[in-house]
């Protein structure tokens, strides 16, 4: 259900087709269109696309697109170059994922050093957004071929009777409003 709500808030921004324009070097990227696309993976599984089609109320039908042979979480449509961005938790790497199921691995960004990243978007800078159970969001830049960590900012509630740093499990950023939702 997470990755459900994840998958709408996303297509909020953009709903996602596959293309054949050309960016960075790669002529697969993808394009707004009218296809939902949902990344996911089961336990260390390689990472699966598949496109959504929704059926009444309630109801979808997810049908396999690519399967990359990495693992990725937290994956954001980057309206600016039409491109995924994807991150594997374990050796923190962060993925540009093209739509014929290429990648190009993109390192691990220096200063991104605690676990628990399982959360990410795209905002609407082009700044690919991870988070998690820390509390902490990480605003990295994926324009270059090396993914370089710009800023971590510690979140905290604004919601009376709530206090701390919330650990989020999902994020989605709405594109005109920058509000960060989970």
């Amino acid at each position: 259900m997470r990755h459900i709500l994840h998958l709408l808030a996303s297509a909020a921004i953009c709903l996602l087709g596959l293309g054949t324009s050309t960016v960075h070097g790669q002529s697969n990227i993808f394009e707004c269109n009218a296809k939902l696309y949902l990344c996911q993976y089961n336990l260390g599984a390689p990472t699966t696309i598949n496109e959504v089609e929704v059926i009444g109320t309630g109801n979808a039908v997810f049908n396999l697109l690519i399967q990359h042979n990495i693992v990725h979480n937290s994956s954001g449509y980057n309206r600016h170059d039409n491109l995924i961005y994807g991150f594997d938790p374990g050796p923190r790497i962060v993925y540009r994922l093209f739509s014929d199921g290429t990648f190009t691995n993109m390192g691990t960004p220096t200063g991104v050093t605690q676990g628990g990243l399982v959360a990410g978007d795209v905002d609407s800078t082009g700044l690919y957004n991870l988070t998690g159970n820390s509390g902490i969001l990480h605003k990295i830049d994926v324009t270059g071929t090396v993914a370089t960590l710009v800023s971590s900012v510690n979140l905290n509630y604004i919601t009376p009777g709530f206090s701390g740093n919330p650990g989020l499990l999902d994020a989605a950023f709405h594109p005109e409003t920058q509000v960060l939702y989970s």
